[in-house]
């Protein structure tokens, strides 16, 4: 007879610290993305570029996923490293800020930064049972969700403080509170990494459970190939994937929409803040009402309700209205972030998980880097107003595709009936 492990997570501080520290560094990265933006705007090479280039890190998801998970006993290092690394590259930055090259070594950093960013994500979204100590399904779905939340409010921070310390300091010192936040984050990541370490077993062992063998049997495309054997997560990946494209054109038109409606830069500001806490309430609102037949209710109903948010952002004429719009826009996002960053987690287990979990960011933001280009000749032809509306009526189409999708359902009611069992 089968038994299933029911392990209780173990929340030390050590956890705690390098929660703090992951967050830490995610509102840096957002006040780093701020300066950068509004120095973008403002001339200083073009906001279509800088988003392209946000998003390209992406395409390596899979290789950065499998790259990792034949290292999976190096895991601390890779997590501490990472955070080393980006501080290097936001000094470098810093230092240059005032020479005759900084748009480039702006686009190389940005780049790079990104590879970082994603290589720290797929570490420690696949090293969080681990660390925790637990094989518990419900209790990794509850760890998953609130490290979504908790990443939320980093995020929604991020644009705020930078917005708030734009009147005090100039755009290279935000850049430098970037590179702060990245060796803090380091420290405080530094116990974690330690206990990841004693927890990650022996090399052999380690290889062997990600089907190595001392040999690369499975590699990079082996992420991918999993990801579209479960219909838990097949859907509503390539759902996501095509609702990344849309949105991240919307994110990056934002100065430009805002010009057009005559508001301010500081409105940038406070537009990607509302973004981030958006995100936020979504995901802590997921994570309080967490089981199969809801995850399923946010992952039909998160394009839908934020082509509603794309509606009212448009017709806006006042700031209080842009902001609503853009909270509609993002609540459903972190709703469904948890729904399928929950249903990955356990859906997959050990070194499977680096290696989805990378393939998985390559699969839903491949297509990202086009989209700031596609936005800015289509804001630029037709305007800001004929943009949105035509990316909220894409965003319906997804919202019907997932609902028509009958193996989704199937397997969302099967789980269902195993817990109750269980």
């Amino acid at each position: 007879m089968t038994t299933t492990s029911t392990r209780a997570p173990v929340i030390s501080t050590a956890f705690i610290l390098a929660w703090f520290g992951a967050n830490l560094s995610v509102t840096g990265d957002e006040i780093l993305n701020f300066a950068l933006l509004v120095n973008a705007a403002h001339g200083t090479g073009s906001v279509g570029i800088l988003g392209f280039l946000v998003g390209l890190p992406a395409l390596f998801g899979a290789w950065i996923g499998a790259w990792i998970a034949k290292r999976k006993e190096r895991a601390n290092h890779i997590l501490v490293g990472s955070a080393v690394l980006g501080a290097v590259v936001v000094g470098v930055l810093w230092l240059l800020w005032t020479g005759t090259y900084l748009v480039l070594v702006t686009y190389a950093a940005v780049f790079m930064l990104g590879i970082l960013k994603l290589t720290t994500w797929t570490t420690w979204q696949s090293s969080v049972p681990d660390l925790a100590n637990t094989d518990n399904p419900d209790e990794i779905r509850r760890l998953m969700g609130w490290t979504v939340t908790s990443f939320g409010v980093g995020a929604a921070l991020g644009p705020f403080i930078a917005g708030s310390l734009a009147s005090m300091l100039d755009r290279r010192s935000l850049v430098l509170v970037d590179g702060i936040t990245f060796v803090l984050a380091a420290l405080l990541v530094l116990p974690a990494a330690r206990r990841l370490f004693r927890n990650s077993g022996p090399r052999d062992t380690v290889r062997a459970a990600a089907g190595d063998d001392g040999r690369d049997r499975a590699r990079w495309w082996e992420g991918v190939r999993l990801i579209f054997r479960q219909p838990l997560v097949r859907t509503p990946t390539l759902c996501l994937a095509a609702t990344n494209f849309v949105t991240f054109g919307v994110l990056f038109s934002i100065p430009l929409v805002l010009l057009e409606k005559g508001m301010s830069d500081r409105m940038i500001g406070w537009v990607w803040s509302t973004f981030m806490a958006g995100s936020l309430v979504g995901s802590a609102a997921s994570t309080r009402f967490r089981n199969d037949r809801m995850f399923r209710v946010y992952l039909v109903g998160e394009p839908a309700v934020r082509a509603l948010g794309l509606v009212a952002l448009a017709m806006a004429t006042t700031p209080i209205g842009v902001l609503a719009g853009a909270a509609l826009f993002t609540i459903p996002q972190g709703m469904g972030r948890v729904a399928r960053e929950s249903n990955m987690a356990t859906t997959f287990e050990g070194a499977q998980r680096f290696r989805v979990l990378g393939a998985y960011q390559t699969i839903i933001r491949g297509a990202m880097p086009l989209a700031p280009l596609v936005m800015g000749t289509v804001v630029l032809d037709l305007g800001s107003t004929t943009f949105l509306l035509g990316a909220a009526v894409l965003l319906t189409g997804f919202s019907v595709a997932v609902s028509s999708d009958r193996s989704l359902r199937s397997a969302m009611l099967a789980r269902t009936a195993a817990n109750a069992i269980r």
